[in-house]
């Protein structure tokens, strides 16, 4: 099994920092029956000892897909919401980030601006970050034949997701926007990567 902090997963600048942390935490993790995770933070030696607590995985884009997910994995709430302007976007981030408490994970896939308001605010809140690539988390969600073109994988991902928002009574009235499906694919990839 890798670990949550493979080198796909997070941001090049930070893989030399991870990579010993993580191998020491899965050997950790492996003795442990407790799924308790240490991961050394991106500034400083300070090294705490986590639960999963709330996932919030975010599409980022001028129109953010968010949804957020318990300790467990399942899915609790997902929206769209729009940013007229990046500005916009980062006053706002702390109130998002404040809408489910307990939030101590977020899994960002997208414009790297953009994570740079979510990271920020993330550190200053204690919150681990995680960024992913589209096409590593779509080469483990999705069947290769899903994968052909952008179009393909964004219909896929709706239609994974639709029945994950079913399963957990989520589900709303409103047709399910590409953005929040891919954020609630984002979130299952990051419980099926990191158990």
């Amino acid at each position: 099994m890798q670990s949550c902090f493979g080198r796909y997963a997070l941001r090049m600048s930070w893989r030399p920092r991870f990579e010993a942390e993580a191998r020491r935490v899965k050997s950790a993790r492996d003795e442990n029956s407790e799924s308790a995770v240490q991961i050394k933070e991106d500034q400083g030696n300070d090294v705490r000892q986590r639960r999963y607590g709330k996932v919030l995985a975010i599409d980022l884009g001028l129109r953010h897909g968010l949804a957020w997910f318990d300790s467990s994995g399942e899915l609790i709430a997902y929206r769209s919401t729009r940013f007229s302007k990046k500005r916009v976007l980062k006053q706002k981030v702390y109130g998002i980030l404040g809408e489910i408490e307990g939030v101590t994970h977020i899994v960002t896939e997208g414009d790297r601006q953009l994570a740079s308001y979510w990271h920020g605010a993330a550190r200053k809140l204690g919150i681990l970050v995680l960024a992913v690539a589209p096409e590593v988390w779509r080469s483990q969600m999705l069947k290769p034949r899903e994968q052909r073109s952008g179009v393909d994988a964004k219909a896929a991902a709706i239609a994974y997701a639709v029945e994950v928002a079913k399963s957990s009574g989520v589900l709303k009235s409103t047709p399910m926007r590409d953005d929040e499906a891919e954020a609630i694919m984002i979130g299952l990839w990051f419980f099926k990567r990191c158990p």
